[in-house]
């Protein structure tokens, strides 16, 4: 299944519940981040999912390298109370 890289204004107004017009207020002030083509507004993929709670590739990644950062400082305590 291919996903969208983007939504538009009216796809992302279902999602958050708001009217298309609050959402291209809020896209026409840069408080929402879009590309324009032609005469359509897109707003990326990427960003809804961070409004909708859910997790990005960019969230994934940021967290895979706290755990490791935790694990490198703290690897010994950790299997320490492991054992426990």
């Amino acid at each position: 299944m291919i996903q969208k890289e983007f939504v538009t204004i009216p796809e992302l107004a279902k999602k958050i519940g708001l009217s298309r017009m609050q959402v291209f207020r809020q896209v026409k002030a840069n408080l929402i981040p879009h590309q324009r083509v032609g005469h359509e507004y897109l707003i990326p993929k990427e960003y809804v999912d961070s409004i909708m709670g859910e997790m990005t590739a960019k969230d994934q990644k940021e967290i895979e390298k706290a755990v490791k950062k935790i694990v490198r400082q703290y690897g010994d305590v950790i299997k320490k109370l492991g054992a426990e």
